[in-house]
């Protein structure tokens, strides 16, 4: 088994005129611009995995959430969605099984993580401080 990670400041708002992104020491601090976009999506491009390890079979995002939630992700190879997972719900760190695996083998594409957060209100936050997949 291998992991490959991002930090959490390398985190891409879809939608950067509704969210702050701030870097911090150690994550980053998402947070909603107005009371009118209270959840969107980001992005999270990793680094493909060490040679042999063709295929994802587990996420992991760690974070801590000011009434903020983590309500799904997807997992995407190039343009193409590979795996997704949704009403999840997580206010705080977890790491699961890949809704369904996922394998490289064959494909360079690059690979982004988007995942979906809610945000209870203009006041809510969350913390980000790393996104991974593990292969096998």
């Amino acid at each position: 088994m291998s992991w490959t990670s991002t930090h959490g400041v390398a985190v891409i708002a879809e939608d950067p005129n509704s969210f702050t992104v701030q870097p911090r020491a150690g994550y980053a601090v998402v947070s909603p611009v107005s009371a009118g976009t209270l959840e969107g999506k980001f992005h999270f491009t990793l680094p493909r995995p060490p040679a042999g390890y063709n295929n994802a079979t587990n996420i992991s995002i760690e974070f801590t959430s000011q009434l903020a939630t983590v309500d799904e992700y997807h997992v995407y190879f190039g343009n193409k969605e590979k795996s997704s997972d949704t009403n999840l719900g997580w206010t705080n760190s977890q790491s699961q099984a890949l809704a369904s695996s996922v394998a490289l083998s064959g494909s360079n594409a690059g690979i982004d993580v988007i995942v979906k957060i809610v945000f209870a209100n203009q006041s809510s936050s969350i913390n980000l401080w790393s996104i991974g997949l593990q292969y096998a």
